[in-house]
C-alpha cells in the first residue's frame, strides 16, 4: 500500500478548530537544510576572516582555539537561536515556508 505524498492531514484542536496541513517532502526539507548550511558557512567565513585579521600578531594556538570555538558555536547555536526567536523556523525553513509542528498540530 503506497501513501499519497500530498495527503492532507486534519487535526482538531482542543478549541474545536480543524487544522489541515500537508507534510513537507524530502526536496523542500533538503533545500531548507542547504539554505541553512550556506548561511552557517557565511557566518563561519566571516568569523574566520575577522579572527585572522585581528589575530595577525602570530598566536597560532589562540587563533586555532578561537576557530574551534566559532565552529562549535555556529554548529550548535544556529538552530537553537533561530528556532527560539522565530518559533521553530530557521532561515531555510522560513524561506521555504516550512514549519515544524507536532502530530497533534501544535507548534513543535
Amino acid at each position: 500500500m503506497t501513501t499519497n505524498p500530498f495527503e492532507l492531514y486534519r487535526v482538531e484542536t482542543p478549541e474545536g478548530i480543524t487544522i489541515t496541513y500537508t507534510p513537507a517532502g524530502l526536496v523542500s526539507c533538503s533545500l531548507a537544510a542547504m539554505v541553512d548550511y550556506v548561511v552557517m558557512l557565511a557566518l563561519f567565513v566571516t568569523g574566520l576572516v575577522t579572527i585572522i585579521i585581528v589575530g595577525r600578531v602570530g598566536h597560532e594556538d589562540v587563533i586555532g582555539a578561537l576557530l574551534a570555538l566559532l565552529a562549535f558555536a555556529i554548529n550548535w547555536g544556529y538552530y537553537v537561536i533561530f528556532e527560539l526567536i522565530w518559533n521553530g523556523q530557521t532561515p531555510g525553513k522560513r524561506l521555504l515556508r516550512l514549519r515544524v509542528i507536532r502530530e497533534g498540530g501544535t507548534s513543535g
